[in-house]
């Protein structure tokens, strides 16, 4: 199989000459399938990829024939199963934080599981600023810049319309990216579970229940399929069939029964202090 631009483009080309084909223009097409003509420019030029329903809509308005709908389907699934490279997402910039902002600001439910650091909307800014440089895949990241975006993102805590839930691994409220951090960041933790629009939960170590990896759960404002973003090492992963979608909503209902949440998570943090 076709590495993941590759395959992208791929795609994308096969979209865009069957709107060609079909003599619809790309208002129309948008109209049609329920995004704006930029929305489709981008997906002609492997720059986003349309839903399923996006383009199941695409390939009925162009009368794609059985066989091709078939193919690009299929090219479809590949695709989110890829995981575009940091190398390749993050190139000629300097991170990914207007985008995540983005997938906030369009959902109306946000639910993020991190065994091992604090997640990005609750952390301190020390605390960002030791950690971007163990995460940056590029070794060129202007590290005060990506802090400042990622604390501008915290602002979305307190916009009506989106529900946070937060799951972190004991670990995480036990390893520090930097000397002199933790104290001021597990304060912050304490303090955000008595915000109200965010629930935040401590998963013991002891907890029955294995997450091998981080996780972000994203449930659409506009009534698009719920989907989940991982990172992995090399890249990002956007998960978006149901069948897949639905072992992290079985999961995470199975961290919400083995975490400490409220009050009790407040106490144990603190314990930690």
């Amino acid at each position: 199989m076709p590495d993941a631009s590759a395959l992208r483009q791929e795609l994308a080309t096969e979209l865009r000459t069957l709107r060609a084909m079909a003599g619809v223009s790309g208002r129309a097409l948008g109209e049609r399938i329920g995004t704006s003509q930029g929305t489709v420019w981008r997906i002609e030029h492997a720059q986003a990829l349309p839903t399923r329903q996006q383009a199941q809509a695409w390939l009925d308005a162009c009368a794609a024939d059985d066989e091709r709908t078939t193919r690009v389907l299929h090219m479809l699934e590949d695709a989110y199963r890829e995981a575009p490279t940091w190398t390749r997402t993050l190139a000629g910039r300097n991170h990914m934080q207007s985008e995540i902002a983005a997938r906030e600001r369009a959902s109306v439910s946000v639910r993020n599981f991190q065994p091992t650091i604090v997640p990005g909307l609750l952390q301190t800014a020390e605390y960002a600023r030791h950690l971007v440089p163990f995460v940056d895949r590029t070794g060129e990241v202007d590290v005060e810049e990506h802090v400042a975006k990622r604390l501008e993102r915290q602002a979305m805590l307190d916009a009506e319309g989106c529900r946070f839930a937060f799951f972190l691994g004991e670990r995480a409220l036990r390893w520090s990216p930097g000397p002199g951090v933790m104290a001021a960041q597990l304060e912050k933790l304490a303090a955000a579970i008595a915000r109200p629009g965010i629930t935040l939960g401590v998963v013991p170590d002891a907890a029955p229940v294995v997450a091998w990896h981080n996780f972000v759960i994203h449930e659409p404002a506009d009534g698009q399929p719920t989907y989940v973003t991982t990172e992995t090492v090399h890249g990002e992963l956007t998960v978006r069939e149901s069948a897949d979608v639905a072992i992290y909503l079985k999961l995470w209902d199975q961290l919400l029964h083995s975490a400490v949440v409220g009050d009790d998570a407040a106490e144990w943090i603190r314990k930690l202090s």
